[in-house]
């Protein structure tokens, strides 16, 4: 139970893998709608903690959508600078056959 508990936290935080467009959207989504609801209204700490634990892990998906493209994480930082690439990585298709980054995600 113990060794099942630490190895979701390793692959849940892990920037190895790759991961489709649906499921990079889908993240996107949810996180940005739990951002701004937390900005907007006056909440608790815990629901500060849980944005900063989703903004956290959206870093790590991010990279995983970039190896999806086969292209390096590191490049997550012209994301940054430039947020409207947001749209190319929701959209754009990645590598259909396995690159060095992985076997291709089923969604």
């Amino acid at each position: 139970m113990i060794d099942s508990t630490i190895s979701f936290f390793k692959s849940f935080f892990s920037f190895k893998g790759r991961v489709g467009r649906l499921h990079y959207t889908m993240y996107t989504f949810i996180t940005n709608f739990f951002g701004v609801y937390v900005t907007t209204h006056n909440v608790t700490n815990l629901f500060h903690l849980i944005f900063i634990i989703l903004a956290i892990k959206h870093t790590f998906i991010l990279i995983q959508r970039l190896h999806d493209l086969n292209v390096n994480g590191i490049w997550f930082i012209l994301y940054c600078v430039f947020p409207p690439l947001l749209l190319f990585l929701c959209f754009f298709k990645g590598t259909t056959t396995a690159n060095k980054y992985g076997e291709p995600p089923i969604f």
